[in-house]
């Protein structure tokens, strides 16, 4: 239980500190990760661990992504319920990556993604809550 209030409170400062800048990321870059966010989005929606794998750089792939993955979005996604919109979007660039925080319409709740790029369109970061 620590271990996710951990991640909530990391992610609410992260959160935060989005809504208090205007986006540094360019239009183009903004609907290519997009692109890239639905698609991952999708392939938590149709429980395709090994597509989350695919998109990943080697630093996730060596933790073994796709089975973290599946610990902790399939017992979430049946709470949730049917998957309904994308919801809103907020993009930050730092370094070479791009963080696009999208918040998603379910049938029972909304869950706020933060995920991120590499300038390779690599998966470097995914989480959910």
């Amino acid at each position: 239980m620590k271990k996710y209030f951990k991640w909530l409170v990391i992610g609410c400062c992260f959160v935060g500190l989005l809504g208090c800048q205007k986006s540094n990321v360019s239009k183009e870059r903004q609907e290519s990760i997009k692109v890239l966010a639905n698609k991952v989005i999708d392939s938590l929606n149709a429980e395709d661990y090994a597509a989350i794998s695919d998109m990943s750089d080697a630093k996730l792939k060596e933790i073994n992504i796709e089975q973290a993955t599946k610990a902790a979005w399939g017992p979430a996604i049946g709470e949730l319920g049917a998957f309904e919109d994308y919801g809103t979007y907020s993009y930050a660039s730092k370094d070479e990556n791009v963080t696009v925080v999208v918040i998603s319409k379910y049938e029972n709740k909304k869950v706020q993604f933060t995920i991120t790029f590499n300038n390779k369109d690599e998966l470097t970061g995914l989480y959910f809550k």
